[in-house]
């Protein structure tokens, strides 16, 4: 048998948690996101990197690689040195649920280094 004073408790509980438990599902949904969109963003980048290795103009090739994966030449940073080709790709994150008490999205970067011998 339930105790009166105790009726109304669960209910009370459950309105109070389930905003948190909501909170904690769109945080795991937007990690989730971003996590999916720096793996894309690291694959972009060792792909411009390895085709600008081989290429005689590496900026443009990098570039060309970069927007066959969706991203914007302003986005991709090439440095080419003697022996070696850097590429950087950099995009801001989605801010989907995060965007409520996030004032600026995540910066994802990709990195890739490849030397010549």
């Amino acid at each position: 048998m339930v105790d009166n004073s105790r009726k109304g408790q669960l209910i009370i509980e459950a309105a109070l948690l389930f905003p948190l438990i909501l909170l904690l599902l769109a945080l795991i949904i937007d990690a989730g996101l971003w996590t999916h969109q720096l793996t894309r963003i690291q694959g972009a980048a060792t792909a411009a990197c390895m085709a600008a290795a081989g290429s005689d103009t590496p900026e443009d090739e990098a570039i060309r690689i970069a927007g066959l994966w969706g991203y914007e030449p302003a986005e991709v940073e090439t440095i080419v040195g003697e022996t070696e080709i850097t590429v950087l790709i950099s995009r801001e994150g989605h801010l989907f649920f995060a965007g409520l008490f996030m004032s600026e999205p995540p910066m994802l970067r990709g990195l890739a280094y490849f030397a010549r011998y």
